[in-house]
């Protein structure tokens, strides 16, 4: 039977650190005291969409273990410590787009394999990472800030230089503003293309579905005040991909030689 995964002791000192500092918010007060809701869908309803620092870090609470494990296994078993080290040898300067962030889930599981590697002695070279966090609840990147500000100072002692910005937007507003950080991160390492972005969606709100929903929900006000409108597709599948290429030429308009995406265990790699 495999051994239960745990954190590596650097994040547990700076996961522990986060919830020291959430304790001290009274925005955050109460939040580990927020009941799990179960089969009650109404109360999970407001778990994942209630907008406030106290829910965000209950959510945190809940279901930050599972997604980072969930992209922590994807690394290790699907993509593999050879594949990661083939590339990772190639590339001192990589990109981390973290979308819907979960308080880190995607990018602090990628520093946690980067300082296994480092300290097992396959990786030897500074590193230069740069982790975005994307997320429309602003308090779920409070909280994605106050961690990445914890474990920066850690990753430094490896030889890992870690900068992070946040974006707390919709998909399609985001694409656009992290392609404006990308284009800046690469002019300052001052290299004609970004070697290697790797954008990961691990958590359990889906952005893009999100959004549909909602503008599913403004259309239909309009038709019952009697305003006929066809102007969105209702089934999510056409959506996306009626808005993917939209999001894609954003990204395209930043000079990237791989662009690696994860979604759950779901891994695609292109040349851009």
């Amino acid at each position: 039977m495999a051994e239960p995964r745990s954190f590596h002791p650097l994040i547990q000192e700076a996961y522990t650190g986060v919830h020291q500092w959430l304790s001290k918010q009274p925005a955050a007060a109460g939040y580990s005291q927020v009941p799990y809701p179960y089969r009650d869908q109404a109360k999970m309803d407001e778990l994942l969409t209630k907008e406030s620092l106290k829910m965000a870090a209950a959510q945190f609470s809940y279901f930050f273990h599972t997604h980072y494990f969930k992209v922590i296994h994807t690394f290790d078993q699907v993509l593999t410590k050879t594949y990661l080290l083939n590339w990772i040898e190639q590339n001192k300067n990589i990109c981390i787009l973290d979308i819907g962030c979960g308080g880190g889930t995607g990018s602090i599981a990628f520093l946690e394999i980067l300082i296994r590697l480092k300290e097992e002695g396959y990786l030897r070279q500074s590193l230069n990472i740069y982790c975005v966090g994307i997320d429309i609840n602003e308090f779920t990147l409070v909280i994605y800030h106050q961690f990445m500000t914890e474990l920066k100072p850690k990753l430094a002692t490896l030889n890992i230089n870690c900068e992070f910005d946040i974006i707390p937007n919709r998909v399609l507003e985001a694409c656009s503003k992290a392609r404006d950080l990308l284009e800046k991160k690469r002019e300052q390492w001052n290299l004609p293309v970004l070697p290697r972005v790797l954008m990961i969606h691990s958590t359990v709100v889906d952005l893009l579905k999100e959004q549909h929903e909602t503008q599913i929900k403004k259309y239909k006000s309009l038709q019952r005040l009697g305003i006929d409108t066809n102007c969105i597709s209702e089934d999510y599948a056409n959506y996306s991909r009626e808005y993917a290429p939209n999001y894609r030429q954003v990204l395209e308009e930043v000079p990237i030689d791989k662009l690696s995406v994860i979604q759950s265990v779901q891994i695609e790699t292109q040349n851009l």
